[in-house]
């Protein structure tokens, strides 16, 4: 992604589509309009990508900042590692139970 000089890159590992690509073009041969449609909102539902769920991210952020992101079976993140632009380093833990570790320290509001 680029906006004028700032870019963020990221290297995305997922795991594998929850469908069979085989079976999707089988299935959607020879169909058009509402039938086709019918077809893609059962292997692409609503809110999904249909491509699998995201279990680690490497990326870099417009502000400079690169990290790693890694994902539960449900795709939500668990652990964060963050070095900013500056140099600080940052690493965010969350439980399931929703209860969150950071060091450094969040600051107290």
């Amino acid at each position: 992604m680029q906006a004028g000089h700032e870019r963020a890159k990221w290297i995305e590992f997922a795991d594998q589509p929850f469908f069979s690509l085989a079976d999707f073009i089988a299935e959607s041969k020879g169909k058009t309009g509402a039938e086709l449609e019918e077809i893609q909102q059962r292997y692409w539902p609503a809110g999904t990508d249909g491509n699998g769920i995201t279990r680690m991210r490497l990326f870099k952020d417009p502000d400079g900042a690169v990290g790693l992101s890694l994902r539960d079976t449900d795709g939500v993140e668990r652990i964060r590692l963050v070095v900013d632009a500056e140099g600080g380093a940052k690493m965010i833990m969350t439980a399931r139970d929703g209860s969150i570790w950071q060091q450094p320290a969040a600051p107290a509001t």
